[in-house]
């Protein structure tokens, strides 16, 4: 016996025994069909194991709680029926430690790619926001030594006068078009040079930010100073530490050219020989804390450290934002395992500064600076 469907020659008629794709009705469906997931997902965030918080949003739940409350509070962050502040919170701290697409975010939170890109640029304003208030020194901080110099007798009083550490740092882009080719770096990479100075308690006091990778640090420090972008100019007798990429001039203490430099360079069998080469190796430790502090605020946000998928405005305000939200876990005086540990000893901006031979500088003779430098390093030499 035949099946129904089977003819007596054998073949079979797929045209009755299959239904017309094209004429079946679609039911749509909508993309969250679980309208709580996005919340249960921020609840166990918070009230689950603090390692888990910390590992996706890379913060702890009382600095995030924290972090909300200010955002609503005082940069005008807004909830709605469907997404609560915490969740929107989560979903840019999510996107930015994770470097996480849109679309995957959405499926974690059980949202549209439409709803995550929204409440990912709503929380990015008031990050920006933030940044404003948080990117500047603090009332005293560039007439009034740090209380951790002048408790550190390898610095104090030999470098009365410091206010913080200047360097430049690359964080790669994405650039489309014609557009990309001024952010080539030497590094055959896109990339913005970040120009940024902090204090001693790892702390950004400044930032610079969307300048091509092609850049010179120098050429990035003259741009702030001659724009209208609030640089903190030092008073007289006080200075940032820099590297050999910037000029000796007043308010900038650099370090002797030609002579050994970083601290992996002095080992007991070969210490320091002359009193400029004691100078150049605290020179270099002091000035450590901008490359520790990139070190932590790279490691901590993935995002910094791949290229994103955003327009080159938003990466512009991503960086913006990631660093306000550095200084505040900073401030919060809450643990955090990243600033606590030891184990970011990072070389990142000594891997980004330029060479000297590339660096092209106004020589003329800066004595003012160069009598604090020769001064600094006649003490240092004679207290060894």
């Amino acid at each position: 016996m035949l099946e129904d469907d089977e003819a007596e020659d054998g073949s079979i008629n797929f045209g009755e025994s299959f239904m017309d794709p094209y004429s079946m009705s679609i039911e749509r469906r909508p993309m969250n069909e679980d309208p709580e997931r996005g919340r249960r997902y921020v609840y166990e965030l918070i009230h689950g194991h603090e390692k888990q918080c910390y590992d996706i949003i890379r913060m702890y739940p009382p600095v995030y709680i924290k972090l909300c409350e200010k955002l609503k509070e005082d940069h005008h962050l807004m909830e709605t029926d469907e997404v609560s502040i915490q969740e929107s919170v989560a979903i840019f701290l999510t996107i930015c430690a994770q470097n996480g697409t849109q679309r995957y975010v959405g499926k974690i939170f059980g949202h549209s790619q439409e709803t995550i890109g929204r409440k990912f640029h709503e929380v990015l304003n008031a990050l920006e926001h933030m940044a404003v208030e948080l990117l500047r020194p603090g009332p005293e901080e560039l007439n009034q030594p740090h209380p951790k110099l002048q408790s550190d007798r390898r610095y104090w009083p030999y470098f009365r006068g410091f206010i913080g550490a200047i360097d430049g740092t690359h964080v790669p882009v994405t650039v489309a078009g014609k557009n990309s080719e001024k952010y080539w770096n030497r590094k055959s990479g896109t990339s913005m040079n970040i120009l940024a100075i902090c204090n001693m308690d790892m702390l950004f006091t400044y930032a610079y930010i969307g300048i091509p990778g092609s850049a010179h640090d120098a050429k990035v420090l003259m741009l702030a100073m001659e724009g209208n972008h609030q640089f903190p100019t030092p008073p007289m007798g006080k200075y940032y530490l820099g590297d050999s990429g910037y000029a000796l001039r007043p308010g900038f203490l650099t370090p002797y050219r030609g002579e050994r430099y970083h601290p992996s360079e002095y080992n007991r069998a070969r210490p320091p020989s002359s009193h400029k080469e004691m100078f150049n190796k605290r020179h270099s430790s002091l000035r450590s804390v901008i490359e520790r502090t990139f070190g932590v605020w790279k490691a901590k946000w993935r995002v910094l450290r791949e290229k994103p998928r955003y327009a080159i405005h938003v990466q512009r305000k991503v960086i913006a934002a990631t660093m306000a939200l550095h200084n505040f876990i900073r401030l919060s005086n809450l643990r955090d395992v990243d600033f606590d540990s030891d184990r970011i000893a990072s070389n990142i901006a000594e891997e980004d500064s330029d060479s000297d031979e590339e660096l092209e500088q106004n020589n003329t003779p800066m004595q003012y600076m160069e009598g604090i430098r020769d001064e600094i390093s006649a003490s240092l030499w004679s207290s060894r």
